[in-house]
C-alpha cells in the first residue's frame, strides 16, 4: 500500500480502519441473510463519520433533525 500524505492521506486511513471495523458486522449478516440490511447500516455510519461538504446545512434545524432520525434508525447490527 502506498504511504498517505496530508489531510486526504489521514481520511483514507480511517476510512479503511473504519470498513475492516465491520468485517465482523458482515460476517455475522451473510449468516444472518441480513446483508441487504448491514449495507443500508452502514450507509448512515459512513456518512455520518465522513460526511461530504454540506454547505451550510450544519445549521439547518431540518437537516439536523433528519441526522437524529436517521442515526436512531441504526440497529445494533452494526456495533462500532
Amino acid at each position: 500500500m502506498p504511504k498517505l500524505f496530508g489531510k486526504k492521506g489521514l481520511v483514507i486511513c480511517n476510512q479503511n480502519k473504519f470498513l475492516r471495523s465491520l468485517a465482523p458486522s458482515l460476517a455475522r449478516a451473510r449468516q444472518e441473510n441480513k446483508v441487504e440490511l448491514f449495507f443500508e447500516q452502514l450507509f448512515v455510519l459512513w456518512f455520518d463519520r465522513f460526511p461530504e461538504d454540506e454547505d451550510g446545512l450544519e445549521d439547518d434545524p431540518d437537516h439536523l433533525a433528519w441526522l437524529i432520525s436517521r442515526r436512531k434508525k441504526v440497529s445494533p447490527l452494526i456495533s462500532i
